[in-house]
């Protein structure tokens, strides 16, 4: 079996009502050499029946079923059994143009200086318009997220820099995985196509939390100084 050049980690919990369009995204992908590593986080509902078909036909998807311990857990589960080079993280109600993962890969490939791609958003579903999300510089990334959890960097700096935070169970783990990845001059590439859709609907996980997250961005800025810029003492 070759190795797989990009592995795509899919936390999935109760999504099997949209798991196949975001399946369906990925074999549309004009990049072939990919693995996607489902990582069914406890889910209650017929996710592992409506993926049999795919995990059938076609061997580059592989499902593992864990405790429902939270995206955090489920991502670096995933990352843990994959064996690609670049790592991409991909919920599994969103979906992604054809072009995105060639586009990344081949852009890393050729510029090994750089961190990170991600490409321009656009929102579905509930709401429908351009995601106003956009990278700019790091000091700006400490204050706002500026990224999408969907964005493609390479193994070896997920390794470095210890993975997603289990601690974090309310949907702000992406953002302080990012502030860890790209300290010491991490460079960014965003494509300004719109490469990526990022599903809004009316009880999901990223409307309810939108709040949890607001309440708890000073406890990420607190952490991020403390352990990057040692601006705040260790709590006792």
């Amino acid at each position: 079996m070759n190795t797989p050049l990009i592995s795509i980690i899919m936390a999935c919990y109760n999504q099997a009502a949209y798991i196949s369009e975001a399946i369906d995204s990925l074999l549309c992908q004009t990049f072939h050499n990919w693995e996607a590593i489902i990582i069914d986080d406890g889910s209650t509902d017929n996710m592992k029946s409506v993926l049999q078909p795919y995990l059938d036909r076609d061997s580059r998807i592989i499902y593992i079923r864990q405790d429902n311990q939270g995206p955090s857990c489920a991502r670096n589960n995933g990352v843990k059994h994959s064996r690609g080079k670049y790592i991409l993280p991909f919920d599994s109600d969103d979906i992604l143009s054809p072009t995105y993962i060639e586009k990344g890969v081949t852009f890393l490939e050729e510029h090994p200086d750089y961190t990170l791609f991600c490409c321009r958003v656009k929102k579905f579903g509930a709401t429908n318009k351009i995601f106003d999300i956009c990278y700019t510089d790091y000091k700006q990334e400490l204050l706002k997220n500026q990224l999408v959890v969907s964005s493609i960097f390479r193994r070896t700096d997920f390794d470095r820099v210890g993975g997603f935070d289990e601690k974090f169970l309310t949907g702000i783990e992406d953002w302080d995985f990012f502030v860890r990845l790209l300290y010491h001059s991490g460079k960014v590439k965003q494509s300004q196509e719109i490469l990526f859709h990022y599903r809004i609907r009316k009880n999901s996980r990223n409307r309810i939390e939108k709040t949890k997250k607001r309440f708890h961005r000073h406890i990420l800025l607190q952490k991020t100084f403390r352990k990057i810029h040692g601006v705040f003492r260790e709590s006792s």
